[in-house]
């Protein structure tokens, strides 16, 4: 637990002053590689502290937000054929 919160402390320490990141950092220069800013970095790193937040918290089991996902999705899905 104390290597993950480190990881993710240090991760999120590497954002841009506007809190965004790259595709890639340069392990050695720190320097941002690739596309920028990345959604799928973002994604990775919300999920990371949503689950290390549950840890902390005291729950031991820890969900993906499928279900949340999926109600989310449907109501996009809805709303833009109500539009079309």
């Amino acid at each position: 637990m104390e290597e993950a919160l480190e990881l993710f402390e240090s991760l999120c320490g590497r954002a841009n002053p506007l809190g965004l990141l790259p595709e890639q950092i340069d392990p050695e220069t720190g320097r941002f590689l690739g596309n920028f800013p990345q959604a799928f970095s973002h994604i990775g790193v919300i999920a990371s502290g949503m689950n290390l937040g549950r840890l902390l918290s005291g729950r031991k089991k820890v969900d993906p937000p499928t279900d949340d996902l999926n109600i989310a999705a449907k109501r996009k899905v809805t709303r833009s054929a109500t539009n079309a």
